[in-house]
């Protein structure tokens, strides 16, 4: 990657989560090209891979963050849309008088 894209992303960037290649390409004002390289990866040796739901939870908020986060905050919307799914079954479970 050459210097200029990322000076051009740098002020963009978001602080969620650490996918900086992926913020990067979002962040850029203008589009990015690529070249995809062929790439077979060995036999894992040590330890196991890092990717769990948490890390593709954090993958799908940097890119809401970069969809929305300039309107609202992404986790303002995600509590919120707790908050409405939630709401029915507490309202429903309320004791009436």
């Amino acid at each position: 990657m050459r210097r200029p894209a990322v000076e051009e992303a740098l002020r963009r960037l978001s602080t969620q989560g650490y996918k900086i290649l992926v913020d990067i390409f979002a962040s850029s004002p203008t589009p990015l090209v690529f070249k995809e390289l062929a790439f077979k990866f060995g036999e894992r040796l040590h330890g196991e891979s890092k990717l769990d739901t948490l890390i593709a939870l954090e993958y799908l908020q940097l890119l809401l963050d970069k969809l929305i986060g300039h309107i609202v905050p992404v986790r303002f919307v995600l509590l919120a849309r707790s908050g409405a799914l939630a709401s029915p079954c507490t309202l429903r479970h309320w004791p009436s008088r």
